[in-house]
């Protein structure tokens, strides 16, 4: 079965109102257009740092862009020649030195450049802990809104209240599960469930004011 099969699958499992298949089909097509290559975390160039952690990776750049340089410069004409006569290489070595000299120039200056161009917000330390997941994010987001449009109910996560088993249930947490399963995401279902249907609740009250 093609994925898109197994989507609509996945769908066809819930309590559909009549005269859905229009809603149900954009179901389909916008799962698929979620770009399904990579992990989809957040990658650091959003994470926050401190000036600590700036210092240190601008060392670093400019010691491997030099590093790098000078691997260049030394290379033997047969290594040379078996990159295909590598006519770039000068001006890659005079990128890599110029990219090492602004990396030594922003370390020595950091005091100066760091409140004009970086916003202060992004400076404090990072914490760790979650890092998003934006496919996953992406995904829920999309079957909690069409969850509604072809079933007519709030998508919700079911917990029994008399059991020591916590873990959600219902229609729409298993819908979850089986496309993350199709689509090959390994997050929590749960966590991006919950992301999902808190974002929905909060743009309902904002719709109502």
């Amino acid at each position: 079965m093609t994925k898109a099969g197994q989507i609509e699958a996945a769908f066809r499992k819930l309590a559909l109102l009549p005269n859905c298949e229009i809603a149900l089909q954009q179901a389909i097509s916008s799962i698929q257009l979620i770009d399904s290559n990579g992990t989809g975390n957040r990658p650091k160039n959003f994470s926050k740092a401190d000036k600590k952690v700036t210092l240190a990776e601008l060392k670093k750049l400019s010691d491997l862009a030099n590093k790098l340089a000078d691997h260049i410069e030394g290379l033997h004409e047969p290594a040379i020649t078996t990159m295909l006569n590598w006519g770039c290489r000068v001006s890659l070595v005079k990128d890599l030195r110029s990219t090492a000299t602004k990396a030594v120039f922003s370390y020595d200056q950091i005091d100066t450049l760091l409140p004009i161009f970086v916003d202060p917000s992004m400076l404090k330390k990072d914490e760790g802990g979650r890092r998003e997941n934006t496919r996953a994010k992406a995904v829920c987001e999309i079957l909690a809104y069409h969850y509604k449009q072809v079933t007519g109910s709030k998508p919700t996560l079911i917990r029994d209240g008399m059991s020591d088993d916590s873990t959600p249930k219902g229609p729409f947490f298993s819908l979850v599960e089986e496309i993350f399963k199709i689509v090959g995401l390994k997050e929590s279902t749960e966590y991006y469930a919950n992301l999902a249907i808190e974002g929905q609740s909060r743009n309902n009250l904002e719709k109502n004011d």
